[in-house]
């Protein structure tokens, strides 16, 4: 019964996004990416809809996660001393990997080649 309550929010949230435009998605992408660490405390478990968001977005245009790798890179350069905002940050940029592969490793290699 969760699960297919999971599914239906799911796939509810999948035909929002869709309405959105290319410009709107990735600037709401980058605002849910600050407040997951601005908003809650360390160890918070409230953090989870934020990443389902986050989720969501990188499977309906995995090319999102890298539209904006310069402030994807101040994030990881200003929380790095905090370790799970820090894996917060690369786990959300790894997401458009899991759809499209290619975009996957530009972002790692971005996010390496920066350091």
């Amino acid at each position: 019964m969760l699960c297919a309550a999971i599914i239906h929010y799911y796939n509810r949230l999948s035909q929002h996004l869709e309405c959105l435009d290319n410009l709107c998605m990735r600037a709401w992408n980058v605002y849910i990416l600050i407040l997951v660490h601005i908003t809650f405390p360390p160890g918070s478990s409230l953090i989870y809809g934020y990443k389902v968001m986050l989720q969501l977005m990188a499977f309906q245009n995995p090319k999102i996660t890298i539209s904006n790798i310069q402030k994807v890179t101040t994030l990881r350069n200003s929380y790095q001393n905090r370790q799970p905002v820090l894996l917060a940050i690369l786990w959300a940029l790894g997401q458009g990997g899991m759809k499209d592969l290619q975009t996957g490793l530009k972002g790692w290699y971005f996010n390496l080649k920066s350091e």
